[in-house]
Parts: C-alpha cells; structure tokens; sequence
C-alpha cells in the first residue's frame, strides 16, 4: 500500500466523486476573510480574462496550492488537513455561480460541483462534497450547499450566525454574491468562467493513509509561509499526538479557547508558555522553537494530555481573564478579584508584553495551594509596580528581558525566592523616583506619559476605576505657549523651564477639547477646559484643579511635592523625603501654609470616616472625581445621606442627597418635619427642587478648618458623627413612611417618573417605534428606573438619561456578535436591567446598530 501519493488534478476533478472531503473536528475553524475570498476570486479572474482569447495551446494553467488528506488510495474519503479555507471558499463560488444561472442545465452542472447528485435507483441521496466540523456542517449545508435560492442568505440576521466560521461564510458568501453578479452576469459568462475553473485551474493533492504522515507533510508545507498561524500547525501537531478518542475532547476545548481569545490572542498565548519554561530562550520563530523545546518534552499522549491539563487550559482561562481585567481567584470559589482591576488595567497598557509569562507562571504556581486573595493581589501589586518602572525608564528589551527572566527561573524554585526578585533595589526605586520627579511629559513616547498621569490619578482618586485610555489625554495647566499678561506676570521664563513638564503641571483630561482654551488664564482656563461637558471632571487630579484661583510656581512646587509622595506611597519607594527636600526648596511660605491646610483636612477626615463607620451603618463610596464619602440608601425608592468631605475651598460639608429618580416625591415628607430636621442639623435647610436631572441638595453643616483649630478637633468630630448618626436615625421612618406610600403607585408613566424623558422624549419615541415594528409582539414594561422589554424574558431595558438612551440587552458579552463595534461589556459591573451587554444611543444614527444587537437578545430569548 502506497503510503504518500502527490498529483496535480483539475479542479473538475478534486470535486467530483473521487473525493469525499470531511473537515475533522480537531481541525480550525473556517477563518477567510472577504479580502481572503475576494483575492482568490480577483486571481482567478484576472486569469481567465489574460488568457481568454488565446488557444488551447497557449492558456497556462493556474496553479492553486495544495491539499493534504488522510485517505486511502481506493477509497473517497478525505479527511482534510490543510486545504479547508480554499475548498469552502471554492464551494461558495460555486453556489453563487449557480444562483446566477440562469440555465436549468447550467445550474445543475454548478450545483453538481459541491453537491453529488441523487441515484434513485439506488437509493442514494444527494450529499455535499464537502463536510465542515461538526458544528458548522449544518448550517453550511442548508444555507449554501441544499439550498435553491442561495442569494436568501442575505436576509440572515445576526442571532443566526453561532460560530466565527458561520460569520465568514455570511460575509464571504455577500461578497462573492456581489461579485459574481457584477461580472457574470449572463450564462455565457458564466459558463467561460466556470469551464476555466474546472478544466485550467489544478490543486496539488498529496494523500497519505496515516494520521502521523499527514501532519508532517502539513507541518512542512506550512513552514513555507502559507496562511496559518503557528497555532494551527501546533494543534495539528499536539492535538495528533493523542489517541482517536481524546481527540475529539481535546479538539472542543481547543476550539473554546479560540473563540474565547480569539486566534491571534490565542496564538500569543503560546509565546507566553514558552517563555514560563524557557525564561533564557533566543529570539526565533515561535514554532521552531516550541517544537524544538516544549513539545519534545511532551513527546508520549499522556504527556500531551498533562500538558494540555495542567498547563494549556488553566493559562488560556489565566490570560483570557487578564485580557479582561477581571481575574478570578484560584481557590475555587471562582469569585472576581476586583481590587485588581485598576491594576490590570494599568498593565495592559504597557507597551510589551513580557510580563505576562510571570503573571501566568505564579498563577500556575499557586492553582492548587489556593492562595488568599490578599497573596494574590499583592504579587500583582509588586509586579505592575516593577513593570511600571521598566516601562517609566525606558529599559531596553534586553534589559527587561533579564529582569523577568530571572523571577521566572525562581517562581520554578520551591522555594518563595521570586518575592525577593520582584522587588525594586534601593538603586532602582531611585532612578524611578528622579524619573517620576523630571520633565515627564517629554518621556519617549506619550503613552508613557498618559499610563503615568493615569496611574498617579487612580493613587490619588483611590478607587477601583478603570479608565478610558483611548479618550484621555495629558494636558499642560500652564500653557506651552502662552504670551497673555497674566502668564508673564506670574512666570519667568527660568521657573517655565523648571516646571513646565513636571507632573505638578500636568492633568488628565478626556475627549476633544477646545484647542483655543489652551492658553486662557487660568481661572478661564480652569472653568472652561477642566470640566467635562460642563460636569465635574472623572479625573480626581483634575478635579484638584477646581478648588484653585490662581497657578504660581509656589503652587505647582508644592503640587509637585504631593503628588511625587503619592508615588513613592502607592509604589512603595524609598528615599522620597530627600526628593521633596529637593522639590519644595524655596518654596514660598503662603505654599506652605496652603500644604499645611490641605493635609489638615485630609488627616481630619480619615479620622472622621473611623469615627463614622464605627458609629452608622453608613457605607464607604468614592465619587468619580475623587471625593470620599460615606451614604446609605435609607429605602428603596433612591434616598441616601451623604456624608461628604469638599476639599474645593477650606471647608468640610455634612450632606443629605436625594437620587434624582424620586426626589420630588420626598419634598413634602421634608417640609412636614422641617422643624425637627433643622432642630438636628443646627441651621436653616432649604428642601426646593434642583433642576431637572440633578439631585437634591441639603447642607446639614459646614465647617472651616485651619491647622490651628487642631485643639478643638476631637471635640469637632464627637460632635459631627452624633450629628450624622442622629440624623440618619430620624430619617429612617419618614422614608419608610414615603415609600410605603410610593408603593401604592402600581402604575409607572414614562412623564412621572424619568427626569429626563422630557429631553430624549424624540429619540426614545423613535426607537419605541423601530423596536415595535420589528418586533411586533415584544411587551413594553415601564419600570421605576427603566424600560424594559420583554418576551419570555427580558430582551432589552433602556434607561433614559440625560444625553443618551442606556441599553442594557440580555446576552452575555462573549455571545454578542457586534460587526459595528457599539457594545460595552458590563460583566460583574452594576447596573440597572438585565444582561452583561451595554450599548448608547445618542442619535436616530444609533438606532439600527442597536437593534442589530437587540435582534440578537430578542431570537435567544423568545
């Protein structure tokens, strides 16, 4: 028996009888693009069109690639090694082909190419030539290849489309339609083009009977730069190393991994694991050397097995987690690690990737001693710390590559050396103090300067925030380029010099800003440039801003002091002191006292949150710019008391906070007891309603504070915190009593209840409208704080907000098929509605690319 055969056959030939394709389970998903399907279209054509009026003696063939099978010699079953996106896409071409005959002959011929034609006699029925994995195969075969009106997969929907190969099809399918269309448009076109395909087109078939010869010979074809990625060949490779029956198992879980990272994530992933086990690897190709050094010790199926067990599956669970920024624990109770979402975030958005391995390799270590998530979040923590320090350095590859390489030889050790190796010197937390203390705006490249601002923003903000790098940018206070008269009276052009792109004249700011804006004084400035959308600005930095009057060297000396010991507390960096002896050196004495004041106030409210905490019930919250405050919802109807520390002048601020939802509802429970709620806070209250959409506002006390007041303070805060408890107490049964009475309201109407239907009453009309129409027994339910709609479940609930309808639709995340790039992921984040899928509507613009996304929440859950 032959064991390799290689031919050159027509294309007539490769579909016909003699071969029965089957694509294994094992195998990669069909991953042609419409660029891929329409070159392959293009070559061919422009082909046939060179040769076209030549004789039969002058036409050359055309060459296609190749094909490797698994078959025997005298059978017709195939199975598929390398060859699939060709074939598929060969099959499409002919579909398309066929629908465009017009010719019952012609469309019969076509149709026999990719469908083998039924014998009565026989009894034998039509079949496909070719048959996709498992998963694909159906809907392959009754949207192309049984189908008689091949041109109905355009009217798909979205929903419809399960996998990534059945995506391409659809969209490789529109394109070929299109093309087919707009150049062959009569049969006798048709019938040219079709003859050149089948009779001047050849593959180069190369068969062997056994599994073993045909991922060599693939493995050796594809090194000569065809279109696979090395992960394709490895899983050919690692995946045909096991017996027939771990195959399938192993195949599915490998096809898991590629839709959840997808391929070329997936594939970087391998370079990681090479990297865990061979920390000192060269520079190479990245299947040379996982064939030459890991696979080699994996060499037995038990081995692969182990390999595929303990090392393959928990790393892509690992880095797909990382890529999230939702790292679960690895003890088992699989729950979201969220204080290290800001710190993953942080390290995404470094340029290189060589921390990944060390970030693997220690959850490797620790998957089965399940480590506290304390361990675990500060091994994070130390290592973005040093990641942060190579990339604010700027070491080189080299460099950065010894530096990991030698914590991944310990994290192999038994013993805990690697703590020690993740640990900046006493050398190195200088260099990153003086680096962090220069001109940082001019680091090489400015997403260093942005990672930089944003770390320094979320150490001063101290909340879990994950930020929107793409939107944020890094902006000068005092201009760059200036020559109005309140600039040059407060700056010499030594002290420009000196501060101009040190952090304590730098901020965040987020969106497109009014370039004009730039160089107003700063009080025009401050009011026009650093808030956001006429709103407090997200950015605590920034936010620091508003409470400012004026922008000295004074003032940006002592900034600078501040927010260079933010670093060395949140980094952990030695030597700082002597830093800020060197920053604040002459600075002058109103500076000084306006430091003193700051931090006075920062020390009394951290006494002052103990002290509530232990009092109240009240809960610990951050506001986006940064302000501590602690609340507690006092019912269900959207009444909280804040109490919240205002660092915008010299003053601390006790709150009551009515949400915007109910607020109007509670006035006249306040105005009944006016006179014992002003009894309890001292002072006159003023219970009128804001304006639409904001929340009502009651200033219980207020209190300035200077250093000098220091004697007086625990008598101060004994008194606030009875205040604050005394308070919450009083208020409790007037907001059981309002809402007891709400609840009496069994029918919402969208007037009474969204503050701010009144503004986007049009745009949430309009998309009412479209929704219906679409979805015509789809059932509206006005909810308290939302819309939603339903069928057996929910499909999608909108909230109306102030500049924009929030659509949160009832599919998971990785399930949503989004080509128009308009969906948020909101897993494990709160929000009002159902579902871990989030998209905007700003304008009627918006509407068709939701509803694409909703038609998919609407077919999964009727």
């Amino acid at each position: 028996m032959k064991t390799l055969s290689a031919s050159e056959n027509m294309l007539k030939v490769v579909f016909s009888d003699d071969y029965d394709f089957v694509i294994p389970r094992y195998q990669r998903p069909y991953a042609w693009t419409q660029e891929h399907a329409l070159e392959l279209f293009d070559d061919l054509y422009e082909h046939f069109q060179a040769t076209r009026n030549l004789g039969d003696a002058e036409k050359l063939p055309y060459f296609l690639g190749s094909v490797v099978l698994i078959k025997n010699e005298n059978a017709s079953l195939a199975e598929v090694i390398d060859g699939q996106q060709r074939l598929t896409t060969l099959t499409i071409l002919f579909a398309a082909m066929r629908d465009q005959a017009r010719d019952a002959d012609l469309r019969a011929d076509f149709q026999a190419l990719y469908q083998s034609k039924a014998q009565k006699l026989k009894k034998i029925a039509a079949k496909p030539r070719l048959k996709l994995r498992e998963c694909d195969q159906a809907f392959f075969n009754e949207r192309v290849q049984a189908t008689d009106d091949f041109s109905a997969i355009q009217t798909l929907i979205s929903a419809e489309l399960k996998t990534e190969s059945q995506k391409r099809i659809y969209e490789n399918s529109l394109a070929l339609l299109s093309r087919v269309q707009r150049l062959l448009s009569t049969d006798e076109e048709l019938g040219e083009f079709g003859e050149f395909i089948l009779n001047r087109c050849f593959l180069a078939v190369v068969s062997t009977p056994t599994q073993e010869s045909a991922f060599r010979v693939f493995s050796i074809l594809n090194n000569r730069g065809l279109d696979l990625l090395p992960c394709d060949v490895l899983k050919s490779e690692i995946i045909g190393r096991l017996d027939v029956k771990s195959q399938e198992k192993y195949a599915n879980a490998w096809e898991r991994f590629e839709r959840s990272l997808g391929r070329k994530t997936f594939n970087e992933l391998f370079g990681h694991i090479l990297s865990i086990y061979y920390p000192n690897r060269t520079q190479g190709k990245l299947l040379e050397l996982f064939r030459n050094r890991l696979l080699k010790d994996v060499a037995t199926p038990e081995a692969t097995r182990r390999f595929f067990d303990d090392v393959l599956s928990p790393c892509a669970e690992y880095f797909r987690d990382l890529k999230r920024g939702t790292l679960r624990t690895v003890d088992g109770s699989n729950a979201v690690l969220s204080p290290l979402s800001t710190i993953l975030n942080a390290l995404s958005q470094v340029e290189f990737s060589d921390w990944v391995p060390v970030a693997l390799a220690f959850l490797l270590r620790v998957r089965e001693q399940q480590p506290a998530a304390s361990d675990v979040e500060r091994f994070f923590g130390k290592l973005e710390r040093l990641t942060s320090y190579l990339y604010l350095c700027s070491k080189d590859v080299k460099k950065r590559g010894e530096r990991f390489a030698n914590i991944l030889k310990d994290l192999q050790e038994i013993d805990d050396a690697w703590q020690e190796s993740l640990e900046l010197s006493p050398t190195e937390q200088r260099e990153f103090l003086e680096t962090l203390d220069g001109p940082v705006y001019e680091l090489p490249t400015p997403n260093r300067r942005r990672f930089l601002l944003l770390r320094l923003d979320a150490f001063i903000a101290e909340t879990g925030a994950v930020y929107d790098v793409k939107r944020a940018t890094v902006e000068h206070v005092l201009p760059q380029k200036s020559t109005s008269e309140y600039w040059r009276k407060r700056w010499s052009e030594e002290e420009r010099s000196t501060w101009l792109h040190r952090v304590g004249n730098l901020v965040p700011l987020s969106g497109r800003k009014n370039s004009k804006a730039q160089n107003f004084d700063f009080p025009k400035k401050r009011d026009a440039y650093f808030l956001n959308d006429n709103k407090t600005t997200p950015y605590a930095l920034t936010a620091q801003l508003l409470g400012e009057t004026d922008w000295t060297p004074a003032i940006v000396e002592a900034r600078q002091k501040r927010l260079l010991a933010a670093f060395a507390k949140h980094w952990e960096l030695d030597g700082c002191d002597i830093l800020q002896e060197k920053v604040v050196s002459g600075v002058s004495d109103d500076a000084n006292s306006q430091l003193a004041a700051q931090n006075f106030r920062f020390e009394f409210w951290s006494r002052f949150s103990a002290k509530l905490l232990a009092a109240t019930d009240l809960k610990s919250t951050q506001t986006p710019s940064g302000d501590r405050s602690f609340e507690v919802r006092l019912g269900a109807s959207g009444v909280a008391l804040s109490a919240r520390c205002r660092f915008l002048q010299k003053e601390f601020e006790l709150r009551l906070y009515l949400t915007s939802g109910k607020k109007a509802l509670y006035i006249p429970t306040f105005e009944t007891n006016r006179a014992t709620l002003e009894n309890l806070a001292g002072r006159p209250l003023d219970f009128a309603p804001t304006a639409p959409g904001k929340d009502q506002v009651i200033v219980l006390k207020t209190f300035d504070f200077e250093p000098s007041d220091a004697a007086n303070v625990e008598t101060v805060l004994e008194q606030l915190t009875k205040a604050t408890a005394a308070f919450r107490q009083t208020l409790r049964p007037l907001v059981a009593e309002q809402a007891a009475n709400t609840k009496n309201i069994s029918v919402w109407t969208l007037e009474q209840h969204y503050p701010h239907y009144a503004t986007q009453r049009e745009l949430f009309e309009y998309f009412r409208e479209e929704l219906l129409r679409r979805f015509p027994d789809i059932k509206q339910v006005i909810n308290k704080f939302y819309v939603s709609y339903r069928m057996t479940k929910s499909v999608v609930d909108v909230e109306i907000q102030k500049q924009k309808l929030k659509l949160a639709v009832n599919l998971t995340f990785d399930e949503t098929f989004d080509p128009d790039n308009v969906c948020f992921n909101i897993t494990d984040k709160g929000h009002l509605g159902s579902g871990d899928v989030s998209v905007y509507i700003r304008d009627r613009a918006d509407v068709p690319k939701a509803l694409r996304v909703v038609e998919q929440s609407y077919r999964k859950n009727s």
